[in-house]
């Protein structure tokens, strides 16, 4: 009875430590299209720069530089985050192909207040492993 005891103590302290174990992946090199309100919705070539940080954290998860963002995961590989801020409608996922270190990143946002910045963009960039609990 004391060995089912503690095993089942041990499951109670392991298990939950392993769903909310953090996933985060470096993204460099984004490359694809926009299209934005300013150029009549013109499709152009955009790149990002920038290296950002992501995190899978359980339900939800986190991307450096998206302060106003909130993020949620939708399956293993898949973050979408919204946000309504200072009249701006933003909505953006990050999915990540795991096998082939790819990302995948999609944005839309509108403008409720402001002209100018209604886009929408799709681009593709590496993804590695930071720290890889799957």
């Amino acid at each position: 009875m004391k060995s089912n005891s503690f095993l089942f103590l041990l499951i109670i302290l392991v298990v939950p430590g392993i769903a909310v174990a953090k996933d985060c992946w470096q993204l460099s090199d984004l490359k694809g299209h926009v299209a934005m309100s300013v150029n009549n919705y013109a499709f152009k070539s955009d790149t990002e720069n920038e290296s950002i940080r992501l995190c899978f954290e359980g339900q939800v998860g986190s991307v450096t530089g998206e302060g106003n963002m909130k993020f949620i995961r939708v399956g293993y590989s898949t973050l979408v985050g919204v946000a309504v801020h200072n009249g701006m409608e933003a909505v953006e996922s990050y999915q990540i192909d795991r096998a082939h270190n790819v990302v995948l990143f999609t944005q839309s946002r509108i403008g409720t207040n402001i002209t100018g910045l209604d886009a929408v963009a799709a681009l593709k960039g590496r993804a590695e492993p930071v720290s890889h609990n799957p």
